[in-house]
Formats: C-alpha cells, sequence, structure tokens
C-alpha cells in the first residue's frame, strides 16, 4: 500500500455520523451447514473442509467430511465411517485424522490422504484415534490416543512422506495423549493430557527442537485443548485457563474470572486480524459473558456478537480457521449471533482494536473504533471516545503497527506515516469522522491509526493515547 492511498484515507470529512456497528461485524451461515458436531476445519486449494460427527453437508450425504467452494457443499469421495478430529494440508495434500477405519472399501485407519477422487492410506496409519496434525520441518505431525503408527510411537508420530517414525519416547502420563500441535519459533508445540515428554516432566504441553522434547517452563495445570500463535505469542487453550507464553514465561489472560459453563473448555484458538480468537463451550472468559466464542485484543476479553445458541446445554466453537478474509467456526450450535447455522459459520470484521494506550489528566484514556464498510465507495468512520472533554489531539494513519515507547505511553504505528489530522473533541471528549472508502484499495489492505490527545496535565508530560485501530478493506 503506498502513501498516496493513505492520504486518500486522511483526506476525512469532519462529519458527525453513526453507522450501525453490525455493519462492520457480522456472522453469515455457509447453506445449510452441517448435521452434526464440526471438530475440524482448514482451508485446501481456496475452500473450506471441515470434519466431525455430521453424515450431511447442505442437505447432501456427506460422511463427516465436506468441501465448501465458496458457494455450495459437495462429499469428498465416500468420506469415512466415524468421525474426523483434525485436518491440515500437507505438501499440497489435505490429510485427515479421526476415529475412522474405513473410507467406502478403503483401509485407512486413524489418518488418511485425499488423491482427489479418493482416501487412502499412510503406510499402515494408526491404532487408535488421531486428534491433531500439522507440519513441522517438512514433515507431517500427527497426534493422539495411539501407540503404533507402523511401529511403537507414543501419542505422536512423524510422516515424511513416505514412512512413519516416532519422535523419542512420545508422551506420557497417567494419560498421555496429545490433543493439539502447531509451530512456535523453530519449535514443534505439543499441548494434550500427558504430564511427560520424552522421558522428563512436562506439564501438558511441550515442545519438539528436530532431535528431542523438554518442557516449556513450569507447564500449566489444566489439560491443553488448543494452541496457535497470535502477535508473537504462544497462546494456550486448556480445560478452564487460557495462557500466552512469550518464549520464557507464562501469563494467564483470564486474570480477572475463569471460565464458566458446565463444560469450559477452550477447544480452537486462532489468530484473526492481529486479535486472539478463542472458542469452546464456556459462557463466560474473563468475567465477561461470551456463549463460545469471544475475542481478546491484548488487554481485554470481548463476546463476539451474541455468541451461539445451541437449544440445549451446550453450544459453542470447536475449530476456528481463518478463511477468505473471515474467520470460520464450527462445532454445536443453531445459530450464530442472530443468523441461522448448521454448526458451522464465517464471521466476517473489518475493524479489530489492539492494545491500549495511555491515560491522561485527569484520568482520561481516550478509545478509538472504527464502523461501516472499507469496501470501494462504501462509507466508514472512526469515532474517538472517552478523551478529555473539549480536549483536543492528532489522528495518525499508517501501513504497520509498532511499539514505540513515549514518555510513558507508546506509539503503536510504524511504516508510512501520513502527517496527522488535527481533532477538537466535543464535551463528552468524543468525535466521530466519516468519510467514503476509496476505489483501487487491494481486499486484505491494512490500515492502521491511533489518536494522540493533546493534554497539558498528563502526568506522562504531554499527552494521552488511544489504541490502535486496524482497517482491513474487503
Amino acid at each position: 500500500m503506498n502513501s498516496s492511498i493513505l492520504r486518500t484515507l486522511g483526506v476525512a470529512s469532519l462529519l458527525f455520523l453513526t453507522l450501525p456497528d453490525g455493519q462492520a461485524r457480522q456472522w453469515s451461515g455457509l447453506g445449510a451447514g452441517a448435521s452434526d458436531w464440526v471438530y475440524a476445519s482448514t482451508v485446501y486449494n481456496g475452500n473450506l473442509v471441515i470434519g466431525g460427527k455430521f453424515t450431511h453437508a447442505g442437505g447432501l450425504p456427506a460422511n463427516h467430511i465436506a468441501m465448501w467452494n465458496g458457494s455450495s457443499w459437495q462429499a469428498l469421495g465416500a468420506g469415512f465411517d466415524a468421525d474426523v478430529w483434525a485436518l491440515t494440508v500437507y505438501n499440497g495434500k489435505l490429510i485427515a485424522g479421526g476415529d475412522f477405519v474405513f473410507s467406502g472399501a478403503n483401509e485407512v485407519k486413524f489418518i488418511a490422504e485425499w488423491t482427489g477422487t479418493e482416501w487412502i492410506d499412510l503406510e499402515g496409519g494408526m491404532d487408535s484415534r488421531v486428534v491433531a496434525l500439522t507440519s513441522y520441518n517438512g514433515s507431517l505431525i500427527a497426534g493422539g490416543y495411539f501407540h503404533d503408527a507402523n511401529g511403537p510411537a507414543s501419542n505422536i508420530a512423524r510422516w515424511d512422506g513416505h514412512s512413519w517414525f516416532p519422535m523419542g519416547n512420545g508422551t506420557n502420563g497417567t494419560q498421555g495423549q496429545v490433543m493439539a500441535l502447531t509451530v512456535y519459533g523453530n519449535d514443534l508445540i505439543a499441548g494434550g493430557f500427558f504430564s511427560s515428554a520424552g522421558g522428563s516432566p512436562a506439564n501438558h504441553v511441550a515442545k519438539w527442537n528436530g532431535t528431542t522434547w523438554s518442557a516449556l517452563g513450569s507447564g500449566v495445570n489444566q489439560i491443553v485443548y488448543s494452541l496457535t500463535t497470535n502477535n508473537s505469542k504462544l497462546a494456550i487453550g486448556c480445560l478452564g485457563g487460557c495462557y500466552e507464553w512469550n518464549g520464557s514465561s507464562f501469563t494467564s489472560l483470564l486474570s480477572s474470572g475463569p471460565l464458566g459453563g458446565t463444560y469450559p473448555y477452550i477447544m480452537a484458538l486462532a489468530s484473526y486480524g492481529g486479535n486472539l480468537f478463542a472458542g469452546g463451550l464456556f459462557t463466560s472468559i474473563g468475567g465477561i459473558q461470551a456463549y463460545g466464542m469471544a475475542r481478546w485484543n491484548g488487554s481485554e476479553w470481548s463476546q463476539v456478537d451474541s455468541g451461539f445458541f445451541g437449544g440445549g446445554t451446550v453450544a459453542g466453537a470447536y475449530t476456528l480457521t481463518p478463511y477468505a478474509n473471515s474467520l470460520a467456526a464450527g462445532g454445536i450450535f443453531f445459530s450464530a449471533g442472530t443468523v441461522n447455522s448448521g454448526n458451522v459459520a464465517v464471521w466476517h470484521q473489518s475493524f479489530f482494536e489492539h492494545g491500549t494506550g495511555c491515560v491522561g489528566s485527569p484520568g482520561f484514556a481516550p478509545k478509538l473504533r472504527g464502523f461501516g464498510t472499507p469496501s470501494a465507495n462504501q462509507p466508514i468512520g472512526i469515532e474517538i471516545s472517552d478523551g478529555k472533554p473539549f480536549g483536543s489531539g492528532l489522528l495518525f494513519l499508517a501501513t504497520q503497527s509498532a511499539n514505540v515507547p513515549i514518555q510513558g505511553c507508546t506509539f503503536q504505528l510504524g511504516g508510512i506515516l501520513l502527517p496527522p489530522i488535527a481533532l477538537p473533541l466535543d464535551n463528552g471528549g468524543s468525535r466521530t469522522l466519516n468519510t467514503t472508502f476509496p476505489s483501487g484499495v487491494p481486499s486484505g489492505t491494512k490500515i492502521y491509526s491511533q489518536f494522540i490527545g493533546i493534554d497539558s496535565g498528563a502526568p506522562n508530560g504531554s499527552f494521552a493515547a488511544s489504541n490502535d485501530l486496524l482497517i482491513v478493506a474487503e
């Protein structure tokens, strides 16, 4: 993105306008969805693939696996004879793991590869359920409940495209199964029920450097069900907890309250728009109400619309996957927000708030949010709130985020910066600007903004700063 695009955006008419927040964030269903639980999802050749307990997708027969091509669902061959729990793409091939043993007449024991016409086995597969899949250092990694992958392998194994190999002594304990896998830095990260990895203590989470296992700090005290990376940190979802690992220490993301609900699991984590999204069977998180899905912006949790409704005691997301500039959620729910959806839906968001700024005097901390639809010739708005009444400040636009300490605050913008727009605030410390999003901005373009309040009485010397607002072009 060049500075001329930013300059076009920066010439905002200073009109006051309020647009419905729903224009910026919304759920959409995918046809008639799936007939039962969706446990896994991935993107394959630009299409969304889901796996789970279901036997129909879009009203058509689809045995435990189906693909959405952007307009309709289709089965993938004969599918499977039992549930699919994990999906990934390895060397351009779609890989499925689960409870299944057959795809039609083909024996595919707990793991299979899609050829484009049928499912085939990977050197005999495993002896029990596969629930986690990822790629690491050119190999396919599978985790689960198994103890054999064409040879002894304790809950985790490596496939090089031809053969299975154990990974040291694997993971063990009273229950040693691996439930989640991801890559963080140069290491493979495994999480699950286990209390040891490679023969050494490892409390529910461990790292593999290509040759040996080691613990990740002191680990966590809850069973790990999900892993992902977000903003250079490792996010860990557990039974009743959520943590971040920065490479040397853990931070709990639930300091203001535990998960709520009968089954307080965080089953899925995904990074979308620089925010961390958590899915599970919870009803609250971090002290706020959130039904089955929530968003962490680096400083606080918020609910995603009104969450999921399942018509019973259980509803929530089991899998989250970025898909086509949106976030696909699968699980067990009749509706996502107010949208009818059969256990799978897509969340689209154009504005993301990151972090917090700093407080000016006497205690005012401005906030920045966006609304509207950032696509060609559509109206968008930026709202400043919670600033100093009758104060003033500068609105910056930039091409990148950053983390620059300034007099006790953080300037969160980088890359190409426009000359700031000077703005007075009203008697409530607020201001709303609107403009028309220009044509010619490529979909997916990211534009960052931050408001700096001029405040001679601020304890940091001269100003208060808002959060960073990310605008993603549609």
